[in-house]
């Protein structure tokens, strides 16, 4: 009886070896699986964000394109008028030189000349009189 006892322990043991081998076994497979999965997930999140980061880059890239050559046509737009007004007064300045006789011109110079210094007179005179002080405060 004894031996049979002893036979049946020994079962036991190696049975239960045997299924702490196969559980852990099985643990180690579920929790590589577990890992697995959660390294997968993480590969996809990883990926699309840097995907959405080089997408935004690009977006951003082309914005400041786009702005480059709208700033560079204002700028050539802007350069050409201020040409155009140039000529324009080149223009007027060579006609004048050449249909308005010296004597003209020095007489309209000078007649300009009364003008301004007119017209700075009055100037002074109404500064001087301090009337501009009592229309701004009234």
């Amino acid at each position: 009886f004894e031996k049979a006892r002893r036979r049946f322990k020994s079962a036991q043991k190696i049975q239960a070896l045997a299924r702490g081998v196969l559980c852990r076994k099985r643990m180690s497979a579920f929790r590589a699986r577990k890992v697995e999965a959660a390294t997968t997930i993480q590969r996809i999140f990883r990926g699309h964000r840097l995907r959405c980061r080089n997408r935004e880059k690009d977006y951003l890239k082309q914005t400041v394109k786009c702005q480059s050559a709208i700033r560079t046509y204002l700028v050539r737009c802007r350069r050409f008028h201020l040409i155009a007004k140039v000529i324009m007064m080149q223009r007027s300045w060579r006609r004048w030189l050449r249909f308005i006789p010296e004597a003209e011109r020095r007489r309209r110079s000078a007649r300009w000349k009364e003008r301004r210094e007119a017209a700075r007179t009055i100037q002074q005179g109404y500064r001087e009189s301090g009337m501009h002080a009592e229309e701004a405060s009234g």
